[in-house]
């Protein structure tokens, strides 16, 4: 029997707009109007370090006061999505009741199909990737709510093989066989997997593959639309 950790559903405070609303990947954009609402309730698969992901959408960005509000009540916005949507870190326990009165729109699950590159959705991996017919080389960014010591042990002993890090920005360089991407990118804690950077580019990982939630929120606020 699967065991569920239910949060709750807040399927009844959300209210859905008509118009059309675009959330921006890089892998591409959906219309969340098209995608189907979701809750907090979360199987025991989904938790990581008693954490559940989920994609937040507001009706407007909440001020610094109302994240620094949601996150004492186990509710942490992360990296901003244009537009007006957040990644989310639920922890267990957290006091969902608090998320009244924030002007959320809808609650969305973190589809595997969200988290990678158009090049690797498409099959489309560059030489440089590439390390024999089986394996490639990719670059992991995970959710910052969870333990770094804990995400380097679990992704080792999915036997895949550790050859960088930049923990300081939540990456990780990967060898793994390609036949494992689609189980890479179900991992809940994994937020995003794009191909290892070209011959060329600095040998550690590089800061600017993805950016902290402090410095997309930054320029969030001043209208600028970043995404990772």
């Amino acid at each position: 029997m699967i065991k569920h950790v239910l949060f709750v559903s807040l399927l009844s405070i959300f209210i859905v707009s008509g118009n059309t609303q675009e959330l921006l990947f890089k892998s591409g954009t959906i219309d969340i109007n098209e995608v189907e609402n979701s809750n907090l309730t979360f199987v025991e698969e989904e938790l990581f370090d008693d954490y559940g992901f989920r994609i937040m959408v507001f009706n407007q960005l909440p001020s610094l006061e109302q994240r620094k509000q949601l996150e004492e009540s186990g509710v942490e916005l992360l990296e901003y999505l244009p537009k007006n949507a957040f990644f989310v870190s639920i922890k267990k326990g957290a006091i969902i009741s608090a998320l009244n009165g924030y002007g959320i729109s809808k609650i969305i699950d973190v589809n595997p199909k969200y988290k990678t590159s158009k090049e690797l959705a498409n099959g489309n991996i560059p030489s440089w990737a590439v390390q024999d017919a089986n394996n490639i080389t990719v670059i992991v960014k995970y959710f910052e709510s969870v333990d770094d010591t804990k995400v380097l042990l679990d992704l080792q002993q999915k036997n895949l093989v550790i050859k960088d890090s930049l923990i300081s920005q939540n990456l990780v360089e990967v060898e793994l066989s390609k036949k494992n991407l689609d189980a890479l990118y179900a991992l809940s804690y994994i937020q995003y997997v794009e191909a290892k950077q070209p011959p060329g580019e600095p040998e550690n990982l590089p800061g600017r593959t993805l950016h902290r939630s402090n410095t997309l929120w930054t320029n969030a606020e001043n209208g600028c639309a970043l995404y990772f």
